[in-house]
C-alpha cells in the first residue's frame, strides 16, 4: 500500500514506513542580512525596526511566538507588543499560525 499524499509506503499493520534515516537539523544560523534588507523597504521608524530585528533574531523563521513572548523579550507592555505584531503583520513579515491557539505567529 502507498500513501499518495506523502509518498510514504504503509505497512500492513497500518503504520507508515519512515525508514531508519536520521534527520540533520543542524545548528542553522539566522540570516539577519535578509531581514535588514527587507526592513529597509518597510515604512516604520528606526526604534521599531530595531525591535523587529531583536524579535527576528530570537524567533527566526522556525519558531511560533505570541504577543506575550514579544512583550517578555522586549520588556514592553502587552499593548505595545500588540502594536508591534500588527505592524509586522501589515508589513508582510509574519503570518498567523492556525491550529496552535489564538494569537500565534511566525516569520515568513
Amino acid at each position: 500500500m502507498f500513501n499518495l499524499n506523502y509518498n510514504v509506503s504503509i505497512e500492513k499493520n497500518g503504520n507508515a514506513d519512515i525508514g531508519d534515516e536520521k534527520v540533520d537539523i543542524g545548528d542553522e544560523k539566522v540570516d539577519i542580512g535578509f531581514m535588514e534588507n527587507y526592513l529597509s523597504y518597510v515604512k516604520v521608524n528606526l526604534p521599531t525596526k530595531k525591535k523587529i530585528k531583536i524579535v527576528y533574531l530570537k524567533f527566526a523563521t522556525h519558531t511560533i511566538f505570541s504577543r506575550t513572548d514579544i512583550a517578555e523579550l522586549l520588556e514592553i507592555s502587552p499593548t505595545s507588543a500588540s502594536v508591534l505584531v500588527t505592524k509586522m503583520y501589515k508589513a508582510g513579515l509574519v503570518e498567523i499560525v492556525a491550529g496552535q491557539g489564538k494569537g500565534k505567529y511566525k516569520f515568513k
